[in-house]
C-alpha cells in the first residue's frame, strides 16, 4: 500500500493569524496556502512587512462569512453554496468574489464567476416557463450596487451584472 502525502506537505507551514472584520474574527490559514493563492497575502507576508515578521495580518473590512467561504475554496478548491433562496446564494457568491478581488486570487474570482453563472442558467434548463420567472433569477439591484460599489472599473464581475440585466430586460 502506497500513501500519498503530497496534500499534507502543503499544510506543514506555521499557520499565519488572520483578524477579520471591525469586530475581529480570528482564524489560522497556512502560509503556503495563502500565499499560493492570493497575490495579496504573498507580498504581505514577506518578511519586509510588519505582517510576515508578526505572522499576522488585518482585514477590518472584510466580512467574517465571506472570509470563512474564501478559506473554504483556499484548502478545497470547491465553492459551495447550497440554498433555496437564489438572492442569498448570489449574495455570498458575489461578496466571495469582491474578497478574492481585493485579495488578487484569480482563479477563485474565475470560478466564482462560473459558479454565478451556472446558477443562473439553471432556471433556464428548466422547461416550466423561463420567461416568468427571468427577472428574479439575476442577482437584484441591491446586489449590483454592492457589485458596482465595490469592484473597479473593467470588473468582470461588473460586465457578468450588466450582461444579465440587459438579458433580462430589468431596466432598473
Amino acid at each position: 500500500m502506497t500513501l500519498q502525502l503530497t496534500s499534507v506537505c502543503r499544510y506543514l507551514d506555521e499557520p499565519v493569524k488572520i483578524l477579520i472584520g471591525p469586530k475581529p474574527v480570528t482564524l489560522y490559514v497556512h502560509e503556503k496556502v495563502l500565499v499560493k493563492h492570493s497575490a495579496f497575502f504573498k507580498t504581505a507576508l514577506k518578511k519586509q512587512w510588519r505582517e510576515g515578521q508578526t505572522r499576522q495580518v488585518k482585514l477590518p473590512d472584510t466580512n467574517p462569512k465571506a472570509f470563512h467561504r474564501y478559506v473554504h475554496w483556499l484548502y478545497n478548491s470547491t465553492i459551495t453554496c447550497k440554498h433555496a433562496n437564489l438572492g442569498l446564494i448570489y449574495s455570498r457568491l458575489i461578496r466571495l468574489y469582491i474578497l478574492a478581488e481585493k485579495l488578487l486570487d484569480q482563479e477563485c474570482q474565475d470560478r466564482v464567476i462560473d459558479a454565478i453563472v451556472s446558477v443562473m442558467r439553471q432556471k433556464f434548463d428548466d422547461p416550466a416557463d423561463p420567461e416568468a420567472a427571468r427577472a428574479q433569477e439575476f442577482p437584484g439591484n441591491s446586489l449590483v450596487n454592492l457589485v458596482y460599489r465595490e469592484t473597479p472599473k473593467g470588473s468582470p464581475l461588473r460586465r457578468l451584472m450588466l450582461d444579465a440585466h440587459l438579458f433580462c430586460g430589468n431596466a432598473e
